[in-house]
């Protein structure tokens, strides 16, 4: 179950689950991409983190995982503010510059069936009481033939006249005379 107002929003990433996911008051606003475009979602090494809620401020902080631990999060935020926008523009064009996103909202007993690693960003607009709820469930994906195409695709090198999407690995085998 998903509970929230206008101020949840998750951003970009991907699910290892099918989900069905369905809207009970409110409206759910999907960004959507398939794992082909793994390389437009310039995915890096961020440090694993999570929010703790201090009732004494009523205020939210980061707080870093201890011992450190690091994840791959896509770095793209689709929907940068006034001041971000040209360095967003700048630092991640194969996502600004290239097709737009599948969009869709759903709305109260809509249901949106949501693949196996398609990239999603999703925000909410509250119901007039203030409140989003949505339920999903998740089933597991059949790690066959579109798992192994997918880690293909995010093994190989990005060409770009930016910083690479993923690393790059240079195999000695490949650089050697022989």
């Amino acid at each position: 179950m998903w509970i929230g107002n206008h101020l949840s929003t998750t951003s970009f990433h991907k699910d290892h689950y099918e989900n069905l996911y369905a809207v009970v008051t409110g409206q759910k606003h999907f960004l959507l991409l398939p794992p082909t475009d793994v390389h437009r979602m310039y995915i890096r090494m961020y440090p694993a983190a999570q929010y703790s809620y201090s009732h004494a401020t009523g205020e939210f902080t980061l707080e870093l995982e201890k011992p450190d631990r690091y994840v791959p999060w896509c770095s793209v935020d689709p929907y940068p503010s006034p001041e971000d926008r040209d360095k967003q523009l700048s630092n991640f064009p194969l996502y600004f510059d290239g097709p737009k996103p599948f969009s869709c909202t759903l709305n109260p007993g809509d249901i949106l069936y949501l693949p196996s690693m398609w990239f999603h960003h999703v925000r909410q607009s509250p119901d007039s009481r203030g409140r989003t709820i949505a339920v999903n469930y998740w089933y597991d994906m059949q790690f066959d033939i579109k798992y192994a195409y997918f880690n293909f695709l995010q093994s190989i090198h990005c060409l770009s006249i930016k910083t690479p999407t993923l690393p790059v690995t240079v195999h000695e085998d490949l650089d050697s005379d022989a």
